[in-house]
């Protein structure tokens, strides 16, 4: 039996750059700053073939570096880092140093999708797009409406004359679609038969790019796939390509969601044994202790007294208004008037009252705000915004080599990290 692989599939195709040309990062007093590639490029290039200025890379990093504390493993990492960012010209030559460095060792194997051997093995793969572009189409299109019948949200939204594969102009990466038998570039600008476009593939290969739909595809037929580990909106992709799979002959792989992790540092461990707070709490959210603890400050009552106050102002007030409406009518509407205001004082008092009292206990709230923002920033999970460096850089490496030899259990738990 041949050895197993775990595989990297950099999209470097892929032309959103702004996608990936930024990173939010965590500064010393608990803001959440964004860090941004100084250069703003036009068009549709994909991030493999996008040359990053020289020294824009590094600058990247310096910024970052600088809303960061200064630790005894900073100087390290960055020197690291900017060791990296010298010897790469694109983001997805940086991004693959910066991988190999952290998973090398446990035999991660990294492609680039967008290099130009990768197109000279999928040319038979592109074939067979372009020959069987009509049913593969169709495939998709059927299982798309098979997918919303049950409920299930359509993630791709895919019209009948497209083609799924771009065409590289220049540098720029522009979409087919498939018309009048033909094949036509989507600004109108190049038309090819099938067979003029089988031809180009053959001597330009390199031209030929994938899209979300046949991308899963050429990935098959390059490494055979045990498992497709992915985040939950790549899995939903897979939902569309059952059928055709089965179209050309492919066996669908098992799609494992990938695992997730949240990382709890010192601090909101400090704050989860001071309230004996436990690990469901922090992800379900901790409104219901926020509630529970002010509920518990508040041994005077003054809302229940102050809402006593009012109905009794109220009451007291009724038949005097009425009494005077008999001597003259207008009476009435100004006395409802004076009760309002009167309960509009009351009620500015009692804003008061509650300033105070949540001000008497803000250092509590901010403890809970805090954590809540260490584990959802932007009211996200936290690998979906932090990078892995700002906890590098303030734990060093040894925990986070540990976490990688953990055996974890491949299942929907979401797993909590205790560093510090």
């Amino acid at each position: 039996m041949g050895r197993k692989s775990s595989v990297f599939w950099i999209a470097g195709e892929d032309h959103d750059y702004e996608e990936v040309n930024h990173v939010y990062l965590q500064t010393p007093s608990h803001e959440i700053k964004k860090a941004k590639l100084g250069m703003e490029p036009e068009g549709k290039t994909s991030i493999t073939h996008l040359q990053v200025e020289d020294g824009l890379l590094e600058a990247f990093i310096e910024t970052y570096f600088a809303e960061q504390i200064d630790t005894e493993f900073s100087v390290e990492l960055r020197k690291g880092l900017l060791g990296f960012a010298r010897e790469s010209t694109t983001l997805t030559d940086f991004f693959a140093r910066v991988m190999a460095w952290l998973f090398g060792e446990k035999g991660l194997v990294l492609i680039d999708s967008a290099l130009p051997f990768v197109r000279e093995l999928e040319k038979r793969g592109f074939s067979r797009v372009i020959k069987e572009n009509e049913a593969l189409n169709r495939a998709v299109l059927e299982q798309g409406n098979s997918l919303a019948a049950h409920g299930y949200h359509r993630q791709v939204e895919t019209e009948s004359d497209n083609a799924h594969f771009f065409l590289y102009r220049q540098g720029q990466r522009i979409g087919v679609i498939r018309q009048n038998g033909t094949y036509q570039t989507r600004d109108g600008a190049e038309t090819y038969t099938e067979e003029e476009l089988l031809v180009l593939l053959e001597e330009q290969p390199e031209r030929f790019s994938t899209n979300v739909v046949t991308r899963p595809m050429m990935q098959e037929l390059l490494f055979p796939t045990l498992a497709f580990i992915g985040g939950p909106g790549e899995i939903a992709y897979w939902g569309l390509y059952r059928r055709y799979f089965e179209l050309f002959g492919l066996e669908m792989p098992i799609l494992l969601p990938r695992l997730t992790f949240s990382l709890i540092e010192g601090t909101v461990q400090k704050t989860m044994r001071k309230y004996d707070m436990t690990v469901e709490e922090l992800f379900t959210g901790l409104d219901a202790r926020r509630v529970a603890y002010l509920e518990q400050q508040n041994t005077f009552n003054l809302e229940e007294k102050l809402a006593a106050v009012k109905n009794q102002i109220k009451a007291l007030y009724q038949p005097i208004i009425e009494d005077a409406a008999k001597i003259e009518l207008g009476l009435k509407n100004l006395g409802e008037k004076n009760v309002d205001k009167i309960l509009e004082q009351v009620g500015y008092y009692e804003k008061k009252i509650s300033g105070a009292f949540l001000k008497k206990h803000e250092s509590v709230l901010r403890q809970f705000e805090r954590t809540e923002a260490a584990l959802f920033p932007m009211d996200k999970p936290q690998e979906r915004v932090y990078n892995i460096f700002g906890y590098v850089n303030k734990y060093g490496m040894d925990w986070f080599n540990a976490f990688l030899s953990y055996p974890f259990e491949i299942n929907r738990n979401h797993n909590a990290i205790f560093i510090d």
